[in-house]
């Protein structure tokens, strides 16, 4: 490999050349950042550093999917990752295990971690399309390191984003051999289901384009099956995350306050005035796509079509002014919230499409895409030096769109509540009481509390506790019915008498089948692998000892 790289970068044009050394520096310095344990303060920060702190130590404590988020809201909890996906934390759990506590420092070191294995995805992708190691190398790093990739990770904050981009490249991945396709392909929608919803809706449609460019219609089958095998595999968490579905403010993630664009169009961001890199980096790559598709419209062959009208449809999708209307009448469209996440599947294609054609002009679009990215880098480094505080706030907020729905529609209200009661106690009895009623917290975990009950009539009460229907309360054996109060929180009547009475979260019946069909679906895809892993190494001794047996005939 050395002597192919050596040959290469010696034939190498001076545009090419320059084009890896600015690609290669803008990365380094993407690494650097993460290395150098750059502050998470971008867009999404706390909810990071929330999610990160809380699902981290609960995994540490033998909760191995812990789906609510006991320290949110005040305290109250949260349902979170009923419906968010989990992979990303699971990651970050490991890298707790070993060592790493801090929220930010585990936030640095998962992203980093997801940026090489994107670096790897995406070279193995570039490498079918292209015989060049140099042009291969390059568009991996442009993929995993530069402008919209850069933002999702240290402008964003967009860390589940990042890691679905990882698993993106595995979904255009192509083999003679059917078994190893499936394979591939189930651990690519496997990842992005794991990972990030709205990016696995790009992904679908983005292969529904390049198989219609294409007219590979006879690899709809293999999509199928792969899908079909990941959403079994997925399905622990798939399964509540749309059974539950409505027992959450979900139409909160689609009106979230967006400043001026609902879909967030980083164009129309800029015309009103709106001017920060993620409106910079998105346009950059905007516009690098752009040239991208002119530069092939009479030059594209085959193999480049699919992926020239893959970057149409992604910049056309980030046009305000005609795109608009297809957000809502598109099924889930919708559920992708920001029009910028279509810039993940277009730096994809610009890389395919640079690894493949050799012309000049495609190493100036990422020239150009490297000084974008190097400007960024050393702008926002100043805050390594700043370094603006991290605290994770004490009532610890969440998505709005989290709170469980008989908590108020309105997130701010929710948010409100959540400071001003943040230091009531465990459980509160209420109404008139004698002097001797009382209910004290004996013992607590993330899943379980345990009170001493004394009342000498019959008591309402009202727990620390947003109402969540799987929260149950019992006394010895009996359960004890909880109700939400009119601020959504859990409240019971208790009967007279002096006893204890447990309140735990059980688990749904959408997660005990989940469970069960992942299982199915973790043994067929180990099965998978294990029978393509032997067919291949057969395939390598048949290959490697045919010379021998030739000879000797």
């Amino acid at each position: 490999m050395k002597l192919k790289w050596t040959g290469e970068w010696n034939s190498a044009q001076p545009v090419e050349r320059t084009a890896f050394i600015l690609v290669a520096v803008a990365s380094l310095l993407n690494v650097f950042l993460g290395l150098l344990n750059y502050p998470v303060i971008g867009h999404d920060a706390y909810g990071h550093l929330n999610y990160l702190d809380q699902f981290t130590r609960l995994v540490s404590a033998a909760n191995a999917y812990p789906r609510w988020l006991p320290d949110s809201f005040g305290g109250f909890g949260a349902p979170t990752f009923y419906f968010y996906a989990p992979l990303v934390y699971w990651v970050a759990s490991g890298f707790h295990a070993i060592g790493f506590a801090s929220p930010s420092a585990l936030y640095q070191v998962v992203e980093l971690a997801f940026s090489f294995l994107s670096l790897t995805t995406s070279f193995i992708l570039l490498r079918q399309w292209s015989e060049k190691l140099l042009f291969s190398i390059t568009g991996a790093l442009l993929y995993s390191f530069l402008t919209y990739h850069f933002c999702d990770v240290y402008v964003r904050d967009a860390l589940t984003e990042h890691a679905a981009l990882t698993f993106l490249p595995l979904v255009f991945l192509r083999f003679p051999n059917k078994l190893q396709s499936i394979s591939i392909l189930t651990i690519g929608w496997t990842g992005l289901l794991l990972t990030n919803l709205p990016v696995t809706y790009l992904a679908v449609i983005s292969i529904f384009v390049v198989t219609i460019a294409n007219r590979s219609y006879k690899e709809i089958p293999t999509h199928v099956i792969s899908c079909v095998i990941a959403i079994a595999t997925t399905a622990i968490y798939l399964f509540p995350a749309f059974g539950l579905r409505g027992l959450i403010h979900q139409r909160h993630l689609f009106d979230m306050p967006m400043r001026t664009s609902q879909y967030g169009f980083a164009l129309l961001d800029l015309f009103h005035g709106h001017f920060d890199w993620l409106r910079v980096l998105s346009i950059a790559t905007i516009i690098a796509g752009v040239i991208a598709f002119i530069i092939l419209i009479k030059n594209s062959d085959e193999g480049s079509r699919a992926w020239k009208w893959l970057i149409a449809v992604a910049v056309f999708f980030q046009i305000p002014f005609l795109s608009a209307p297809l957000w809502h009448i598109i099924p889930g469209m919708p559920f992708v919230q920001f029009s910028w996440r279509w810039n993940g599947v277009m730096l994809l294609a610009i890389a395919v499409i640079y690894s493949k054609d050799k012309r000049n002009a495609m190493s100036c679009v990422l020239i150009g895409l490297a000084l974008v990215t190097i400007l960024s880098e050393l702008t926002l480094s100043r805050n390594l030096f700043v370094r603006p505080p991290l605290p994770i706030n004490s009532f610890r907020v969440d998505g709005p769109e989290y709170a469980p729905k008989w908590t108020s529609n309105d997130p701010n209200e929710v948010i409100g509540i959540a400071q001003r009661r943040m230091s009531d106690p465990p459980a509160i009895l209420l109404g008139l009481t004698a002097p001797t009623d009382s209910i004290i917290l004996i013992s607590k975990t993330p899943t379980q509390w345990n009170f001493s009950a004394n009342v000498s009539r019959i008591t309402s009460v009202r727990f620390h506790q947003f109402y969540w229907p799987y929260w149950k309360l019992y006394k010895d054996s009996s359960e004890i019915p909880l109700t939400p109060d009119a601020n959504g929180f859990a409240a019971a009547e208790l009967p007279v008498g002096q006893y204890t009475v447990n309140l735990k979260l059980e688990r749904s019946q959408y997660e005990i089948v989940g469970q069960t069909v992942s299982s199915v679906g973790l043994t067929v895809l180990a099965m998978l692998l294990l029978l393509t892993g032997y067919r291949s190494t057969t395939k390598r001794r048949v290959n490697t000892s045919a010379p021998e047996e030739t000879l000797i005939k």
